[in-house]
């Protein structure tokens, strides 16, 4: 074989037939070969509580690209949108990270209280407006005036078919309201007692089920999954969050993990996880309540502020 690639055309077009020698006496073969690649990326799907117009939804949608990129300091190339088909005309979006895995920042969206606010404030200066008071700056100081749009705020070369419909004065006021939000995460249902129930479903002990009821008691964040083995570790965290820093791998330890044969074991899955780039969390829960708040105040980027 040679190893060569053929066009349609050029297999067609081959003299010698699959299993007939060549000049050089090779055997010739042919194969089809539909080549393809797979990677992971970052995405964000947003979308309005209420329908709004045309020029409304595509404003917003590159008013909060352009805000995301200058507020992470992502170049243009990193970060990409386009609005998905919505029968409720309600701005359904897809944000896209272009590196492969992510620059992190459409988590951070989630994760973090206040980086969506901090985005839409960014939004907000871009499109020549003040972040706190919503007033319009464009043209003061003796400079050009913008009135929908101009290529220091919204406009783009890659966004320039949706130039006529998109206004900066259409969004402001939803940015201004985002400015002044805070994002809340949840587990897979809004209702905290609801995902703890589902998330107890696959705990192993009591004192896991315990926590959780401790975890919804208290306003902190849930975990995301519940014992997922992590194969590549040869390790089953009792819970797993995906926060802003990566994945968390948490275990609560009862009292028989002071055994040195238990507490073998748990070190050497605990330096596989970590070899992976795992954070972990070992907490013991043999103790009274006060000891647990103690314990999960201080990881408030993975367990939330709480109450």
């Amino acid at each position: 074989m040679t190893g060569r690639w053929l066009t349609d055309s050029q297999a067609a077009d081959n003299a010698a037939a699959d299993g007939e020698l060549d000049d050089a006496g090779r055997v010739q073969s042919k194969a089809k070969v539909v080549p393809f690649v797979e990677d992971t990326r970052n995405v964000l799907l947003t979308r309005l509580r209420a329908p709004t117009d045309d020029g409304m939804r595509v404003s917003l949608q590159f008013a909060l690209e352009r805000g995301i990129e200058a507020a992470f300091q992502l170049e243009d190339s990193e970060l990409a949108s386009q609005e998905l088909p919505d029968d409720d005309r309600r701005g359904r979006t897809l944000f896209t990270e272009s590196a492969e895995g992510g620059a992190g920042v459409l988590r951070r969206l989630v994760d973090e209280p206040t980086a969506l606010a901090t985005a839409a404030r960014t939004a907000l200066e871009l499109a020549h407006f003040d972040p706190d008071t919503g007033a319009d700056l464009s043209g003061r100081d003796g400079g050009e005036r913008c009135e929908k749009a101009c290529y220091d705020c919204l406009l783009t070369y890659a966004n320039q078919l949706w130039h006529p419909v998109i206004d900066r004065l259409s969004v402001r006021d939803l940015l201004l309201a985002l400015a002044g939000a805070t994002v809340r995460r949840t587990s897979a249902t809004s209702d905290p007692a609801t995902g703890a129930a589902e998330l107890a479903q696959r705990c192993d002990s009591e004192l896991e089920r315990s926590f959780l009821d401790w975890l919804v008691s208290h306003d902190h964040r849930l975990p995301d999954e519940a014992q997922t083995l992590v194969a590549a570790a040869e390790a089953r965290p009792d819970f797993i969050y995906r926060a802003a820093q990566g994945q968390v791998a948490v275990f609560v330890d009862g009292p028989h993990h002071q055994a040195a044969r238990q507490a073998e074991r748990d070190a050497v899955a605990e330096e596989r996880l970590a070899d992976l780039g795992w954070f972990v969390l070992r907490l013991r829960l043999d103790q009274d309540e006060a000891d647990w708040s103690d314990q999960v105040a201080a990881y408030p980027s993975v367990f939330g502020p709480g109450r």
